[in-house]
C-alpha cells in the first residue's frame, strides 16, 4: 500500500504511483486507487473486507467496528453487514472518518461519522471506558 497523505509535494508522489500502478499490472497485481493511496492487490481478490470476514471468522467475535475514511475502506463495511446480516456477528458498527478528502458514498455506507482521526479515537477511547 502507498499512501502520500501529507507529502509535502504531492504531486510527484501522484505520479510515482501511477507508474508503480503500472508496473504492478504487469506483474499480475490489481492496483485499486482511494484518497492519495494506491493499494496492490493480488488477482486472486483480496481487501479489506476479506481480511475483516478472516480475522472476524477465526477470533469467536460476536460484535465488530470497522472505521475507515477512503474508498477502499467500504469493502470492510459491506464485509461487517453481510456478517450481521447472515447472523455470524450479532452487531456491527461501520463508522465514517470525515474529511475534505473524503470519497463519495462514504457517509451512505457508514452507520455513523466522525470528525477525522481524533473523532474516531475518541470512540475506541469511549469504548475502552
Amino acid at each position: 500500500m502507498l499512501h502520500w497523505r501529507g507529502a509535502e509535494h504531492d504531486g510527484p508522489a501522484e505520479l510515482r504511483a501511477k507508474e508503480i500502478a503500472k508496473l504492478a499490472q504487469g506483474a499480475a497485481l490489481v492496483p485499486r486507487w482511494g484518497r492519495k493511496v494506491l493499494e496492490l492487490r493480488p488477482i486472486a481478490g483480496i481487501d479489506k473486507g476479506s481480511a475483516a470476514l478472516g480475522l472476524l471468522r477465526r477470533g469467536g467475535v460476536r460484535r465488530a467496528l470497522f472505521g475507515g475514511d477512503d474508498l477502499t475502506d467500504l469493502d470492510g463495511f459491506q464485509a461487517l453487514r453481510w456478517m450481521r446480516g447472515s447472523g455470524r456477528l450479532e452487531g456491527a458498527v461501520c463508522i465514517g472518518v470525515a474529511s475534505e478528502e473524503e470519497p463519495e458514498g462514504l457517509r451512505g455506507a457508514a452507520d455513523a461519522m466522525v470528525e477525522g482521526p481524533e473523532g474516531f479515537a475518541n470512540v475506541l477511547e469511549e469504548l475502552a471506558n
